[in-house]
């Protein structure tokens, strides 16, 4: 099958972010696109900011948007236009003081800052607060009638780095506002039907529907499970997907629509149900930033030059790339959504300058995982506080850089095999590793660093496979329960602490066909609420694995470390 969406007759969509808001530049932007296209590129990145575009309520103001996807137009530039609606306008949180998130203690998140930087105005507002959404459906469509006028329009992202983040709530999170909880009982009710089976499982004893509330002090509650689902993998997807409706409503040529995760949540399966909002799915990818882990072999020793890209090419850009890819699905395009292209700058630092051969490895990396397209992040070197001077392809004067000839170098052969790499993807590989988000739910709430240790050892499984040589994909519990595993000759399950009967019934039917499971160990200690069996494995585990369990003991660590165990009580 082919791989949809198709960009512009199949070229290869290779681009970089030109313009936020607010933006002081506009004129130097638009100086710099005839630059771009001479060198290759065929597309540019633009993100409005909803709290810039519409000022006072029902007063738009798209005119220097509009002026930029003009000028790519004449250029023959296609146009990547991120909408960044969490960064709503003053007048919203004045109008409904109550569409702010709530914490577990009952208090607002409270932030109506006016700028982009540092987190694309994310949290945001509650999307169960009816007049809040209405505000952005009727922003939504007045930006895409506008704008999408154009035709050089090739994609719309309703969400740049999809999440809570930042929040003060820890594991409990968001959303405990009235309308978030509404959403959550009606949910709950059409999941297990009646109260009886809603106690039964949580082990509660709620004697009305109305009075059913998620945990509010500690995570480690039967209610957590259902209730980080629900914010993770049902709130988030309707955001996405009413965002999405509201622009195929308006857009008078149907383009794709998608959103990009940042980094990845190692472990978590919530980008499945995220990438299914849109047409298509994308990632962010900064390789240099922060490509070792504390518990890495060595991570306490002063880096060598091979050890830090060598971190950066596996981790960083493949593993990341991987999983999702693997998320996103087969015969749909993936994006490098963001693609470092300067040095990383976090306030007083500026990382290294990439060269080169950084920018080579980088791409090559990303179109290995699978990648159809790739934007820059950024075309200059940003000029706002937090990240000023960093991230951009050229430096903040001149026409060009050692890193952004390569890029364009790249470009170019991209453009000679435009079909191989707008349409190819990875083949299935033949190694499985297991992505269950029960799992990922029941160690957010657990103490000693449960879901930390989930997301190091999935990594480093991925790590070993990865330097032997061998292929794979991750494969959601969903996944699972469809018959996906049947292609696989082996699957990999980590850090298997709690999983239900039916999880385990879905194993045993891919074991009973042929394939090769390989798990850490304690399969099923826990059931997916967070129950310990008395047998210490729950039902199905013993048959699957022909094994009982015995004992759990600490043991040392090599050389006597810590990284992992606690000291002995």
């Amino acid at each position: 099958m082919a791989v949809q969406p198709r960009f512009a007759n199949g070229v290869f969509p290779l681009g970089t972010h030109v313009y936020r808001e607010p933006c002081v530049d506009l004129d130097e932007i638009l100086a710099d696109l005839p630059l771009l296209k001479r060198a290759g590129f065929t597309m540019i990145k633009i993100q409005e900011v909803w709290s810039h575009d519409e000022p006072r309520e029902g007063e738009y103001d798209f005119a220097p948007v509009e002026r930029l996807v003009a000028r790519a137009n004449e250029l023959g530039l296609g146009v990547y236009l991120g909408l960044t609606m969490e960064q709503a306008p003053a007048w919203l949180w004045q109008r409904y003081p109550d569409c702010r998130l709530v914490y577990a203690n009952g208090l607002p998140h409270d932030d109506p800052t006016q700028y982009c930087l540092p987190a694309d105005g994310k949290p945001g507002p509650c999307w169960e607060h009816p007049g809040a959404r209405a505000a952005a459906e009727r922003f939504i469509g007045a930006l895409v009638r506008r704008i999408g006028a154009y035709p050089n329009i090739w994609a719309w992202n309703t969400w740049q780095e999809i999440g809570f983040w930042p929040n003060d709530g820890g594991a409990l999170g968001f959303c405990y506002s009235p309308h978030t909880l509404a959403a959550l009982r009606d949910w709950l009710h059409t999941r297990y039907e009646t109260l009886d089976a809603l106690n039964g499982a949580w082990q509660s004893a709620f004697g009305d529907w109305n009075a059913v509330e998620p945990p509010r002090r500690t995570a480690f509650a039967p209610s957590f499970i259902d209730w980080r689902y629900f914010m993770d993998d049902v709130y988030l997807p309707r955001a996405l997907a009413w965002k999405t409706a509201a622009i195929k409503a308006h857009d008078p040529h149907n383009r794709p629509v998608f959103s990009h995760v940042a980094s990845p949540t190692i472990g978590s399966g919530a980008e499945w149900r995220w990438a299914k909002a849109g047409d298509f799915f994308g990632n962010s990818n900064y390789p240099a930033w922060g490509s070792l882990h504390a518990w890495d072999d060595g991570a306490d020793a002063p880096r060598t030059w091979h050890s830090s890209v060598l971190a950066e090419l596996w981790s960083n850009v493949m593993l990341r790339g991987d999983y999702t890819r693997s998320a996103t699905g087969r015969d749909r395009a993936f994006w490098g959504a963001e693609f470092q292209g300067g040095p990383v700058s976090t306030h007083l630092h500026l990382g290294r300058v990439p060269d080169a051969a950084d920018i080579r490895r980088w791409m090559l990396g990303g179109l290995a995982a699978g990648m159809h397209g790739i934007s820059f992040w950024n075309h200059r070197a940003e000029r706002f506080w937090s990240e000023c001077n960093g991230f951009g392809l050229l430096d903040a004067q001149g026409d060009t850089t050692e890193r952004f000839a390569e890029a364009s170098r790249i470009g170019q052969a991209l453009h000679a095999h435009a079909e191989l790499f707008a349409q190819g993807q990875p083949p299935r590989a033949a190694v499985a590793l297991l992505v269950n988000e029960d799992l990922w739910h029941f160690c957010q709430g657990t103490q000693n660093r449960a879901a930390e240790l989930l997301s190091y050892n999935l990594r480093g499984h991925y790590a070993r496979l990865w330097r032997l040589g061998i292929p794979v994909d991750f494969v959601d519990a969903e996944e699972v329960a469809a018959g996906a595993l049947a292609p696989y000759k082996a699957a990999i399950l980590p850090f298997p602490l709690a999983l239900d009967a039916g999880y385990f019934a879905h194993l045993r039917a891919f074991v009973e066909a042929g394939g090769t499971l390989i798990s850490d160990a304690c399969p099923g200690r826990f059931d997916r609420y967070g129950f310990c069996p008395r047998p210490q494995m729950v039902e199905g585990a013993e048959g699957l694995f022909g094994a009982r369990h015995r004992q759990v003991r600490l043991v040392g660590e090599p050389s006597g470390a810590a990284r992992w165990t606690p000291p002995e009580r």
